[in-house]
């Protein structure tokens, strides 16, 4: 990851951001780059300690501030006075950017069968399959215990009654 003089970034273990100075500079095993941290003391730290500020913290803080205090005083507020509201903003990104609800079922994935013989395959509950093939309304798995077929079919909609994502 490469960083710019003045550039604002995120400091791992700490809640206020801190300042690129300088850098890279090159050391053994990792290069460093020259950091002011919020507290003002300086340091070389691993690109690995170091991670771009994300644009919506701020605002985030921000209307955060607002809305519990009721002023519109952000830029009056000390680095400290700041904190508790740069923490709550991190944590509403982090709960926005975690994805909720799960992506198509698609090739590849694995499935856990919750009822023992479900939709007449000979499954049992606990067993865990690999998902082959995805159409519009159903999809096929292995078969592991089948000497006939090579795969078992599933309907889509049975998510959570029969079979669930594992």
């Amino acid at each position: 990851m490469t960083f710019k003089a003045d550039e604002t970034i995120q400091v791992k273990g700490m809640t206020m951001p801190g300042t690129i100075l300088s850098g890279p500079h090159k050391s053994p095993g990792a290069d460093r780059w020259l950091v002011r941290k919020a507290d003002g003391n300086v340091s070389l730290m691993k690109a690995a300690e170091l991670t771009a500020m994300d644009a919506r913290r701020e605002a985030v803080a921000r209307s955060v501030y607002e809305q519990m205090s009721g002023h519109r005083h952000w830029s009056t507020l000390t680095a400290v006075s700041r904190e508790p509201y740069l923490r709550i903003a991190d944590a509403i990104l982090v709960a926005l950017d975690t994805p909720t609800e799960p992506g198509p079922l698609k090739a590849g994935d694995r499935i856990r069968i919750l009822k023992t013989m479900h939709d007449g395959a000979d499954v049992r509950q606990g067993d865990e399959l690999t998902v082959k093939v995805v159409t519009d309304r159903s999809f096929q798995t292995d078969a592991p215990r089948s000497y006939h077929s090579r795969r078992w079919y599933f309907l889509l909609s049975n998510e959570g009654i029969g079979w669930e994502r594992a």
